[in-house]
């Protein structure tokens, strides 16, 4: 599904690139695709940095409508027109756009509610001088400081271990 909607954002995208290279600048015309353009960009990085840990939702949902002879057709949306009903993930790529942590999001190291990051760097030193801590404690619990060496501590050789 992704990647359908990938590609068809980047199809309207560059529909409406080359609209607005042929409209007259400084135009109201020229304006509104400007916008339009601008949408079709924050739609196609909304298909390629959506954040991996969260559920994916589409931004080009399929409605079929019913006519009179009991076919369905999927009505199809102009490029010029974009959605009005956008996800909430949306607005929220369009500020990491503008941020430039587009990267960051698509991995999950910002908040999708506020778009901060999770972990400041102070509180992930914290954690990892933590982790160290245990590390150092395990080591020490397994070699007891008056213990005294083993054969195998001392790098001395096995002699005797097959001997019956």
């Amino acid at each position: 599904m992704v990647c359908l909607e990938r590609q068809k954002a980047t199809r309207n995208l560059k529909k409406l690139r080359t609209r607005l290279a042929s409209a007259a600048p400084r135009t109201p015309e020229y304006e509104t695709m400007a916008h339009h353009v601008h949408c079709a960009e924050v739609d196609l990085n909304y298909t390629m940095y959506s954040p991996l840990t969260e559920k994916y939702v589409g931004i080009f949902p399929r409605q079929e409508t019913s006519n009179a002879e009991g076919t369905t057709n999927a009505p199809t949306k102009t490029p010029a027109q974009p959605q009005r009903n956008k996800p909430a993930m949306w607005t929220i790529v369009e500020l990491c756009m503008a941020k430039g942590t587009l990267q960051a999001l698509r991995d999950g190291k910002l908040q999708t509610s506020v778009a901060m990051p999770l972990r400041p760097q102070r509180a992930a030193a914290k954690i990892s001088h933590r982790k160290a801590e245990k590390r150092e404690h395990k080591i020490k619990a397994t070699t007891h400081p008056g213990a005294q060496p083993t054969d195998d501590q001392e790098g001395g050789s096995n002699e005797g271990f097959f001997e019956e």
